[in-house]
């Protein structure tokens, strides 16, 4: 992979739409948060958002209204076994953790079944996120 040129990075900016084929893509202000909206000439699009919490970075993204639901696939990352390919979504959430031990307490909390207990407290955990003796 390459990286871009500035000339190429400036494009982006004043035209993102230009380096993807086919696809019409612009950036959207929502009450503050960029989103990236990519839609087609026959009508579906959806919206891509970035953000960055305690405990690492995500990408979400929605149908926008009118589209039909987002389909998923993909491949797990132990044992590249597909995904289900029947599964249909209206908002998509993919989170990378940072390695250290609150983020990775605090993904276990997140997606556990049952959240019955609080998630985890950032002050039992240093500043490099590594939990306090």
């Amino acid at each position: 992979m390459t990286r871009l040129t500035q000339k190429q990075a400036a494009n982006i900016v004043r035209d993102p739409g230009s380096v993807f084929e086919g696809a019409r893509v612009h950036l959207e202000n929502n009450y503050g948060r960029l989103e990236i909206v990519v839609h087609d000439d026959r009508g579906p699009s959806f919206r891509v958002s970035i953000s960055k919490g305690p405990a690492g970075i995500g990408a979400s993204i929605q149908h926008c209204a009118g589209s039909g639901p987002l389909s998923i696939s993909g491949n797990t990352f132990k044992d590249w076994e597909p995904l289900p390919r029947d599964i249909e979504a209206f908002e998509i959430d993919a989170m990378i953790y940072a390695q250290d031990d609150y983020s990775q307490d605090f993904k276990h909390w997140y997606h556990a079944k049952d959240r019955a207990v609080n998630p985890p407290e950032r002050n039992d955990y240093d500043e490099r996120g590594m939990r306090k003796a």
